[in-house]
């Protein structure tokens, strides 16, 4: 198992930016590696889930691949006042991990996780291109993007917010979950949310309409609230889950 630092070019964003890498080098087939892209939540960074988390130890006794690349608080999205991370996410990220590590990134072999921000975009990725990934696991997630001008109230968190969208009633819908989750069939979806959580109400609404959209998903509420200890445990939780 190798944890790689990269500093990568991407097309999409025209400037250099830091990746992440848990690299199972061991396993001599690589066709048989799955990967996952671990997306951080708002102030975070690609480093997060090495320093707060066992995610090596999981990536080690699952053999697969973690990929967690620093998007900055641009709430994963090609935003309005600056760069295209949302492309950069989608497009740029895979050709990179598949030419420099020869990962496999079909829908068979690729999944998408994060923690807040990061769920959310996690969420929107998989609902915009449901035929890239076999599986989304979203961690105490920003579920309605809007509701985050009233949730985030800090200056800089509200400085973020209308760099991305401008403002809460300029929201696209292709940055709304509820309007893109149409299409999200043929994918394994997870989410999970501390009771203690102030995203907990969010989340159980957004279950509640998947399922009114009969959009199979699984929602775990549980113990918890919004840190490191209950991403770790829960995404352990998820893991073990799926494989």
């Amino acid at each position: 198992m190798a944890l790689i630092q990269l500093q990568v070019y991407s097309e999409s964003l025209d400037f250099s930016v830091p990746l992440s890498v848990i690299y199972p080098y061991e396993n001599n087939k690589i066709e048989s590696i799955k990967t996952m892209i671990l997306l951080h939540g708002y102030s975070g960074g690609h480093q997060d889930f090495i320093r707060y988390t066992k995610i090596e130890k999981m990536a080690l006794e699952k053999n697969i691949a973690i990929v967690m690349p620093g998007i900055n608080n641009s709430f994963y999205t090609d935003m309005k006042n600056g760069p295209n991370y949302f492309k950069y996410l989608t497009k740029d990220i895979p050709k990179i991990i598949s030419s420099i590590f020869n990962l496999k990134t079909n829908k068979e072999n690729l999944m998408i996780a994060g923690v807040s921000m990061g769920g959310y975009g996690a969420l929107k990725a998989a609902f915009t291109y449901p035929d890239n990934y076999f599986a989304v696991l979203s961690l105490s997630s920003i579920v309605y993007i809007e509701n985050a001008f009233d949730q985030l109230k800090s200056l800089n968190q509200q400085q973020a917010l209308r760099a991305a969208f401008n403002n809460k009633e300029e929201i696209e819908d292709k940055d709304k979950l509820n309007k893109l989750a149409n299409s999200a069939n043929n994918i394994k979806i997870f989410m999970t949310c501390g009771f203690d959580d102030f995203l907990f109400e969010d989340n159980k609404k957004f279950s509640n309409f998947l399922k009114e959209k009969m959009i199979e998903h699984e929602f775990i509420a549980n113990e918890g609230n919004h840190n490191w200890d209950y991403w770790d445990y829960n995404l352990r939780y998820l893991m073990d889950k799926i494989f």
